[in-house]
């Protein structure tokens, strides 16, 4: 499975770029346990592995859909 990791405090939504690493919930809300059950803590710009290694933040953020209408009205709305 690819794509990023994301991460919801409250309002904010938070994705990350994992690589090739598989993440799982951690033992507390601020963390996130990869493939080999090595434990990343979940910061505003990266997850941060027990070594350092880090898997940067992708920048986004949330919108209305009537908001990015207004500005992309040739864009369909998919309903599954």
């Amino acid at each position: 499975r690819s794509g990023p990791v994301t991460y919801s405090a409250g309002a904010e939504v938070r994705a990350y770029d994992r690589g090739e690493h598989t993440f799982a919930p951690g033992p507390d809300p601020n963390s996130v346990a990869d493939e080999t059950g090595a434990v990343w803590q979940i910061t505003e710009a990266a997850l941060i592995a027990p070594d350092g290694t880090e898997a940067p933040r992708i920048n986004g953020h949330l919108a209305y859909w009537f908001g990015w209408y207004a500005f992309y009205p040739e864009t369909l709305v998919y309903a599954p």
